[in-house]
């Protein structure tokens, strides 16, 4: 089979394409159900309010994954992101399961240290007076 450089590199492009479309499709997460095994064992809820305080007494009002350390939303505000917990799935910021973690004031969703708000408690002396950089 004769191929000139044409012929070549236009299959070279439609290969690499196909790869990076294969990979693209592999690499986006899909919604945590509640159905899902996990979920179903640390009592995951897509809402908040839904949750049985009864079968899951850590539970308190106001809690949800927005508020959770282990939330990692990319933009403040979305309504879903993934979760620590749960890899390769979505859940709802609006959700809980049993693993919720208070997010430390000084953690951003993203993860990352709110450096302004450590400047901002180091002008002032600590928190509450003590050399402790707890919030």
């Amino acid at each position: 089979m004769n191929i000139n450089r044409r012929t070549f590199a236009i299959q070279s492009i439609l290969g690499t394409a196909g790869l990076v479309a294969v990979d693209v499709a592999h690499a986006q997460a899909s919604m945590l159900l509640e159905s899902h095994p996990q979920a179903i064992m640390l009592g995951y809820r897509a809402d908040a309010s839904k949750v049985d305080s009864a079968s899951f007494p850590k539970y308190a009002p106001g809690q949800k994954c927005a508020e959770c350390q282990l939330f990692r939303a990319q933009q403040p505000g979305t309504a879903v992101g993934p979760c620590a917990i749960y890899p390769g799935k979505l859940v709802s910021a609006e959700g809980w399961c049993n693993a919720f973690v208070k997010r430390h004031r000084f953690i951003t969703q993203r993860g990352r240290l709110n450096r302004q708000r450590l400047t901002d408690l180091s002008v002032m002396g600590g928190c509450c007076g003590t050399d402790h950089w707890y919030g």
